[in-house]
C-alpha cells in the first residue's frame, strides 16, 4: 500500500508544472516596426537598445523636444540605418 501511494505521489509531482520557470516573453519597448522617417530638428534624444535576453530585436527610440513624446524608429529602414551610422561615428 505504501509503495502504491509513493508511486502516485511521484507521478503527481512529475506531472505538475515546475514553479520558478517562466515562459519566455519578450519585453520590447517598441511594438511593431516603428517609423521609417523622423524630423531630426524636432528630436531631443535618441536611444539605441541592442538585442538582449529580454528583447531579441534592435530598437531605436527618439524623444521629441518639448513634449517628451517617444517614437520608435524602424532600424531596418534606410533612415534608421543612417541614424545608426551617425551614432557610431560619435
Amino acid at each position: 500500500m505504501k509503495a502504491a501511494a509513493l508511486v502516485l505521489l511521484l507521478a503527481y509531482l512529475l506531472s505538475a508544472p515546475v514553479t520558478g520557470q517562466r515562459e519566455s516573453r519578450e519585453r520590447c519597448k517598441c511594438v511593431g516596426p516603428g517609423q521609417n522617417v523622423l524630423r531630426l530638428q524636432l528630436v531631443e534624444n535618441i536611444e539605441v537598445y541592442m538585442p538582449s535576453p529580454s528583447c531579441s530585436k534592435q530598437e531605436i527610440i527618439a524623444t521629441f523636444k518639448g513634449s517628451g513624446v517617444q517614437k520608435c524608429l524602424n532600424p531596418e529602414s534606410t533612415f534608421g540605418q543612417n541614424v545608426m551610422i551617425a551614432i557610431q561615428k560619435r
